[in-house]
């Protein structure tokens, strides 16, 4: 056998091997009811319906799981083959950014970011949700193993495979758009070489430099045309989703209901939720080994290490935030800090630095173990949120109420407190209980002409105790957010709950309930 043939065989057993370890691992215990999370009863209702597409999800996700959809499954089942294929497109991320890797640091260094990418906390979390976010990975992933393997082959075909790649990222999520500023530097900088090092995979054919101009179009008509095969129902309904995009537009520019102020440092606190202190001691390290040989560093690796910088920075700009938001982020710093555990080989001995093998394979160990510190602390590790998904607290409340409360008993709830249908109780809900108060009432007084028992959630009034929000729109909007702000205050700071569930690791499952009983004055 070949030298070439082992290569290949090693690199497509350990894809085939990583690739199952994580749709497996990410597909554990994702059966919790389709209407806990907000956002996906509308995409199963897309998925099964035979009705045109309303344009509020990307077209990736929702047109790959249309083509799992059959006659006659429920809601249920939709979902959960969303998530099943939420699940298949981070394990293919994964797998993208496991053989970057090799073609980066070796094969060492390829074993160490797929197994930390397959058992971080917050991939295998949003594997579990039918969201577009895991979509725009998947495209985010194979857009910068496309741009490594330009490196190393450059030329028209490579190029394209990277603007096919950026298409798919796009396609996943517009914010997937953010890759084509790592791609168009790493494109029109020409300072790709082919390599010489027999481990690296081979072209069949010379390649030879070329024209910036050249290489850009060759990466922009892929790109192009990608976008628009995927999309092309979007183009074909266009006065249905230009309404749809700007609607979308609007949530992202001005906020949902309430703005964050910017630019905000949300986001680093996400960061510190998705990495431990020895991932942060191996950033350091990456960023002090890239400073340290920059006159060797090519443009494609400066893309790599700065781009989830660059989102953050990005999104620190954005009065909208989610910490899903984040994930591409979280991915490239993971990678990260694979890059600083080969760093620190350098500032060893030189007796054991010659060691070349061993160092880098404890360097591949420290990067796995440096997600354990996370597993034990509040907000974040994988074993946390494994566990997470074990339980809920949802269907504990259900029990609670149906072995409680006498049949129609009436009850009001914020809209984010799951139900399911046919309880023996008259259930009131809106986005926010307060609006449920009766007109020209002030705190909770009157509040029992509406309803005897109240549910509240802390995915709702929590939104209240955070000084960065602001309320947005007018002088209506400003004076709703005072009066539900004071509702909240009173109902929870003149009454104690009688059954609570503090808010958990997995929102949807665990979101903070409370139940409070109001007697007449």
């Amino acid at each position: 056998m070949t030298r070439r043939v082992s290569t290949l065989l090693r690199l497509t057993v350990w894809s085939v091997l990583l690739l199952v370890l994580t749709f497996w691992l990410h597909t554990r215990n994702n059966d919790f009811p389709y209407y806990y999370h907000t956002d996906e009863p509308g995409k199963v209702e897309q998925m099964l319906s035979k009705r045109p597409l309303n344009f509020h999800h990307p077209l990736l996700m929702l047109d790959a799981a249309r083509t799992f959809a059959r006659p006659g499954q429920t809601m249920q089942q939709g979902v959960e083959i969303g998530r099943d294929l939420s699940a298949a497109f981070t394990s293919v991320a994964v797998v993208a950014l496991s053989l970057m890797a090799y073609l980066w640091r070796g094969e060492i260094m390829m074993f160490a970011v797929g197994l930390a990418l397959a058992t971080h906390h917050q991939l295998f979390e949003l594997s579990h949700y039918f969201k577009e976010d895991t979509a725009m990975l998947f495209g985010v992933g194979l857009t910068f193993l496309a741009l490594h393997f330009f490196d190393r082959f450059p030329g028209l075909r490579t190029a394209a495979a990277v603007g096919l790649a950026i298409g798919l990222a796009i396609s996943g999520k517009v914010a997937g758009a953010l890759v084509l500023v790592p791609a168009i530097a790493v494109i029109v900088s020409r300072r790709a070489i082919a390599s010489q090092d027999p481990e690296v995979l081979p072209s069949r054919h010379a390649l030879r430099r070329r024209g910036g101009v050249a290489l850009v179009v060759a990466m922009v008509i892929p790109m192009a045309v990608t976008v628009l095969l995927i999309n092309l129902q979007l183009v074909e309904s266009w006065g249905a989703a230009s309404a749809s995009l700007s609607r979308e537009q609007n949530l992202v520019v001005s906020g949902q209901g309430m703005a964050q102020k910017v630019p905000h440092s949300k986001y680093w606190n996400v960061f510190l939720a998705n990495t431990t202190p020895v991932m942060w001691v191996l950033i350091l390290a990456a960023l002090w080994g890239a400073w340290a040989r920059r006159r060797q560093m090519r443009t494609v690796e400066w893309a790599t290490i700065l781009f989830p910088f660059l989102v953050a920075i990005v999104l620190s700009f954005l009065p909208k935030d989610n910490d899903r938001y984040f994930l591409p982020a979280t991915a490239l710093f993971t990678v990260l800090a694979a890059f600083g555990a080969g760093e620190i080989r350098h500032v060893l001995p030189p007796a054991l630095r010659q060691r070349e093998f061993a160092t880098e394979a404890v360097a591949a160990l420290l990067i796995v173990l440096a997600q354990f510190p996370g597993w034990t602390e509040d907000r974040g590790g994988l074993l946390r949120y494994w566990t997470a998904f074990q339980q809920d607290d949802n269907a504990e409340l259900v029990a609670w109420l149906q072995q409680n409360l006498p049949p129609n008993t009436v009850i009001a709830k914020d809209e984010k407190v799951r139900l399911p249908q046919g309880l023996p109780f008259k259930v009131l809900s809106e986005d926010y209980v307060a609006d449920l108060a009766p007109k020209g009432s002030s705190g909770v007084d009157d509040f029992t002409k509406v309803a005897s028992y109240v549910i509240v959630t802390d995915n709702t009034f929590g939104r209240f105790d955070r000084p960065d929000y602001t309320p947005k729109g007018k002088d209506k909007e400003i004076e709703d957010y005072l009066r539900r702000k004071t509702f909240y205050a009173s109902l929870r700071g003149e009454n104690t709950p009688i059954r609570d569930w503090r808010r958990g690791t997995v929102i949807y499952l665990h979101p903070g309930l409370e139940i409070y009983h109001l007697t007449p004055p």
